[in-house]
């Protein structure tokens, strides 16, 4: 393979911004120098893009701010670089809800993982749930109510989610990740203290979801939907300093444990691949993905599925991969060869 000309996307305008920055880094540390040069591309909160030194970026706050310009002027920048590809490690909306992916197929550019229509299904979890339901795959009970019904008629409101949901229950951002927006009720004031702050991250909406006490069961998968997957080692996830996984347990040292391989029935973690297998083709994944459950006495409950997981240090798909023998560097140029075989596939038909 020729070298390529890799920018990595990272930052971007929602709240998943720090872990936006750390995948970025993270990523761009890893080009195998040998195949790829890198240059950074950060989107700063306030809409801005920096497309850093090639081989060399300064990541400091201070700089990024210095090179900020319009998107417009970034992409004329890295098409004179000559770019093969943007390796996107965007969290949160506008970066793994098919905006940005519509922008860059607008444009003619190639990049990894999903393209506009799996991100944006996979990014509105009321809709993916209630799409793969339709498909068989068991999911909690949950409810949508907007902020104007919310406001409008509180107590009736509430009323309707302890009939329909009742308690203990999860208020869910509609379109975060990162455990940003997510946050448990055990009863009538928690709920609507939740509903309250959730809204305000989440404006349009907030999902409501039963909660279920059982076993949490992440399965990375590699590859490109109705391709040949490589379906990495199951992960299992347990909060240490709270009672689920939140945004601190997620990404703060010690926060939680996270064992690869657990001890599993057999025929149980091959049905947890098989439904994350499913799941990858049915969104029509790209790339990769990360399929989420919860797993109790009454089987196996998918959850939510990232398009573009966490490529932090701490993030559960690298080790996954690492525990199958899949070095860093070689996750990264893994993906960035998927996309590319893609395209040479799209240019064969």
């Amino acid at each position: 393979m020729d070298t390529k000309n890799i920018a990595v996307v990272m930052g971007g305008c929602s709240p998943e911004h720090a872990i936006s920055m750390e995948s970025g880094r993270a990523v761009l540390g890893a080009l195998d120098e040998r195949l790829f040069n890198g240059r950074a591309v950060v989107i700063s909160p306030d809409g801005s893009w920096a497309v850093l030194d090639e081989n060399s970026p300064d990541l400091a706050e201070g700089s990024i701010r210095d090179r900020g310009q319009t998107p417009e002027a970034a992409v004329s920048a890295l098409r004179k670089w000559g770019v093969d590809l943007f390796f996107l490690a965007l969290h949160g909306p506008g970066g793994e809800d098919g905006k940005i992916q519509g922008f860059f197929d607008t444009l003619g550019f190639r990049y990894t993982a999903s393209g506009v229509h799996a991100s944006a299904l996979a990014m509105d979890k009321p809709l993916t749930k209630t799409f793969l339901a339709a498909h068989g795959v068991k999911t909690p009970r949950s409810l949508v109510i907007t902020r104007k019904a919310w406001r409008r008629e509180r107590e009736e409101t509430a009323d309707n989610i302890l009939s329909a949901i009742d308690v203990p229950c999860f208020v869910k951002s509609v379109r975060l990740g990162s455990s940003v927006g997510v946050l448990p009720a055990a009863d009538r004031q928690t709920l609507c203290a939740a509903i309250d702050t959730v809204l305000d991250v989440s404006p349009d909406s907030v999902m409501i979801e039963r909660s279920i006490k059982g076993r949490e069961i992440s399965c990375p998968v590699l590859g490109n939907a109705q391709a040949p997957l490589r379906l990495l080692p199951l992960v299992e996830i347990k909060p240490i300093t709270a009672s689920f996984f939140d945004y601190g347990a997620k990404y703060e040292p010690g926060g939680a444990e996270e064992i690869c391989d657990p001890p599993l029935d057999a025929s149980l973690a091959g049905e947890i691949r098989t439904i994350a297998r499913l799941v990858h083709n049915l969104i029509g994944a790209r790339g990769f993905s990360r399929s989420d459950f919860i797993v109790d006495g009454e089987g196996i409950w998918f959850l939510e599925v990232n398009t573009i997981p966490g490529m932090t240090p701490q993030s559960i798909f690298p080790r996954s991969a690492e525990r199958d023998r899949l070095r860093f560097t070689d996750l990264v140029t893994t993906i960035i060869r998927l996309e590319l075989e893609e395209e040479n596939l799209e240019r064969e038909e």
